[in-house]
């Protein structure tokens, strides 16, 4: 029986159908990919964009030559991923998909990013997504994500934008328990003149 759990904050839709954004992907996931794939023949490689929008992320793997696949919520979101791809000649696939019920087999990837894709969904329903990630997942498959943390001093700005969770330290390694934690790291920015702060997790796991 399929599973008809759903977590998709449906708001996300309006948002991306009224505003464009993220043509390049963050200097973190660049550093992940480096230090754990560069080594490897890359078109052996399936990595799972969890939640990639218009496909920043998902660009940059398939132009280093990662079999890459894209999911998210939002129509408008995998429809411009699409448009992009096919701009640019690239390969890779894109999916209307809810995180909680990833439509893929066992153990199907060897990496699966999220890149401030999970804090937009309820804490509550968190493990059930990561569980989920765990199950497509390869043995020893790497899991990297980018969560906004409660260090951010502008939150009602990022409120604007759908349901956001800001994430404290003891929340993180709580949500992560189930995988093998290889790092946490924390970046501040500040913006406005320094006026406001911003602070995300960096998340680094293996499954076991």
């Amino acid at each position: 029986m399929k599973n008809t759990k759903k977590s998709w904050d449906s708001s996300w839709e309006k948002i991306f159908q009224k505003q464009s954004w993220g043509k390049y992907p963050p200097e973190e996931l660049v550093r992940f990919v480096a230090r754990n794939f560069y080594a490897k023949k890359s078109s052996d490689v399936k990595i799972l964009d969890l939640g990639c929008g218009p496909g920043a992320c998902s660009w940059y793997l398939a132009r280093e030559g990662f079999s890459t696949t894209g999911i998210d919520g939002s129509k408008t979101a995998i429809s411009q991923a699409k448009i992009l791809f096919k701009k640019e000649k690239m390969e890779g696939t894109f999916h209307v998909m809810d995180f909680i019920n990833l439509n893929f087999l066992d153990q199907s990837f060897d990496a699966v990013i999220d890149i401030n894709a999970i804090q937009h969904n309820p804490i509550e329903k968190v493990p059930e997504i990561l569980d989920e990630v765990k199950r497509v997942l390869k043995s020893g498959g790497m899991l990297f994500s980018i969560i906004i943390g409660n260090g951010t001093t502008n939150e009602s700005l990022f409120k604007k934008k759908g349901f956001i969770h800001f994430y404290k330290i003891s929340e993180i390694k709580k949500i992560f328990k189930e995988f093998e934690i290889i790092s946490i790291e924390k970046s501040d920015r500040t913006e406005n003149n320094q006026k406001e702060k911003i602070t995300h997790w960096m998340v680094t796991c293996r499954k076991r």
